[in-house]
């Protein structure tokens, strides 16, 4: 019993062999020029070369319907638009001002020092000038990157309609 599977061109998967193993027919998504003969993925992709996406993850183009937190209840996302082939994101990320939680400081400071009687004993000696204050407040809580656990993999696309 043959079972016949139809795979779009332009078709994108995942695959975790080495990349001396992707099959006839499907090229590495690693922005290499596209062959001649696969023309009908030139023209479809726009583009002569395929898709670069060593050190990339893969989001859903579209508008999302839901932008809360999984449960649903809480707004946690700002709308957003992701287009066909847009790219974003960062390697590293070092939080700006804007990205700490809004916070403040507070301090009360005194000084004081103990002396030792002829008997041994210390007798406390406080002397200190009061001094309380708050410190400006600083940070606005706005979100920051966080990169996901990963395994790494090739991503290859097919370069003919099957």
């Amino acid at each position: 019993m043959t079972k016949t599977v139809h795979v779009p061109l332009g078709t994108i998967v995942a695959f975790a062999l080495s990349a001396d193993n992707i099959p006839d027919g499907w090229l590495l998504c690693d922005g290499e020029t596209i062959p001649g003969q696969y023309q009908e993925l030139i023209t479809a992709l726009g583009s002569t070369n395929t898709p670069d996406f060593r050190g990339r993850t893969l989001i859903g183009a579209g508008t999302p319907v839901n932008v809360t937190q999984s449960d649903g209840t809480s707004p946690n996302f700002p709308s957003q638009t992701w287009p066909a082939q847009y790219t974003g994101g960062e390697y590293s990320h070092t939080l700006s001002t804007n990205e700490i939680p809004p916070h403040s400081h507070t301090n009360d400071s005194k000084f004081g020092y103990s002396i030792d009687s002829q008997s041994g004993s210390e007798i406390p000696l406080m002397c200190y000038e009061p001094a309380s204050g708050t410190t400006g407040s600083t940070g606005s809580g706005a979100p920051h990157n966080n990169m996901q656990p990963y395994f790494t993999v090739h991503y290859i696309i097919n370069c003919i309609d099957r």
